[in-house]
């Protein structure tokens, strides 16, 4: 029986990786460790906000990472990065800041909605004002675990019919199949359009995949059910997902791994759930992710295996 579990466990991470690799292709690209800080702006939806930049400078500062910068934030909920677009043409510094070259890497978060122009807009306006500048782009995961991302229709008590727990991880990647296929290709047409790498992904959507069924397996400290790792039926993240998004984001923007850091000074709505055995899980779910994603820009080197440099 443990030999069976052992080989039933193999089979899905191998799922989760050769589905990464078989559906992208990669530019080569610079693949040593970042050692200066970047002067980052976040932009994005909901799933997306909770990357926390606070969470992103914590994370810098303890793996030995200096004069990172935020340079700003726009949020726009239940956004595509076309509205995200349009907002910043009225709030907040955003295309300035890009025209300005004061950006290192932004940070974006497209809807269901693919392939989106608006990803194309702010390359094009970014890399006008910094030659260097890299993209990052969250693969999410889709809200009430329903392919069309709007959930079914409530019941007269407005609760939603899901069962977050009767989902397996090979449900899941099949139900995100087509949302991670498109992404994918929109990621390397830009890429390709502008002739080196410029757009990075972050399979944050994949990590969360790997999180939940490794919550099936009960194999996540002190997280008992799938739900738990929600704030609410459409899928927010709660703590323990917050720290996963903000480890794959400092993997995909350091080019390191997480593993190992030093315990963050996390706000209490994350330390109270996240207790050490869970945050070692977390960074390397975040880093096995990372790493097999052929579009992270992220190789597995010696340097880039220790947080600290």
């Amino acid at each position: 029986m443990k030999s069976m579990k052992l080989i039933k466990q193999r089979s899905f991470w191998t799922i989760l990786v050769v589905s990464a690799v078989v559906t992208s292709t990669a530019w080569a690209a610079d693949v040593k460790p970042v050692a200066q800080g970047a002067r980052l702006y976040v932009a994005g939806h909901s799933f997306h906000q909770g990357i926390a930049p606070a969470l992103l400078e914590n994370l810098a500062t303890v793996a030995g990472i200096s004069n990172q910068v935020l340079v700003g934030k726009l949020f726009v909920g239940g956004s595509s990065v076309s509205q995200v677009w349009e907002r910043s043409a009225r709030e907040g510094n955003l295309r300035a800041a890009l025209q300005a070259g004061q950006v290192d890497v932004l940070t974006l978060s497209p809807h269901r909605l693919l392939p989106d122009p608006g990803i194309d807009k702010f390359v094009d306006l970014g890399l006008a004002g910094n030659p260097h500048l890299r993209v990052t782009i969250q693969q999410s995961w889709l809200p009430f675990d329903d392919t069309t991302g709007h959930g079914r229709d409530p019941d007269p008590q407005g609760k939603l019919p899901i069962d977050w727990d009767a989902m397996t991880g090979a449900k899941l990647l099949a139900m995100h199949e087509l949302y991670y296929r498109e992404l994918d290709q929109q990621v390397r047409a830009v890429n390709e359009r502008c002739g080196k790498p410029v757009a990075f992904l972050v399979p944050m959507g994949r990590a969360v995949i790997a999180l939940r069924e490794k919550v099936r397996l009960g194999q996540a400290p002190g997280i008992k059910t799938q739900a738990a790792l929600f704030r609410d039926r459409m899928g927010h993240p709660g703590p323990a997902l917050t720290l996963l998004n903000a480890y794959c984001h400092f993997a995909v923007i350091y080019r390191r791994s997480p593993v190992g850091l030093a315990a963050l000074a996390a706000p209490p709505e994350i330390s109270q759930v996240v207790d050490a055995a869970l945050n070692r899980l977390l960074q390397q779910i975040a880093w096995e992710t990372v790493i097999a994603e052929p579009l992270s820009g992220v190789r597995l080197t010696p340097a880039a295996t220790h947080a600290g440099g």
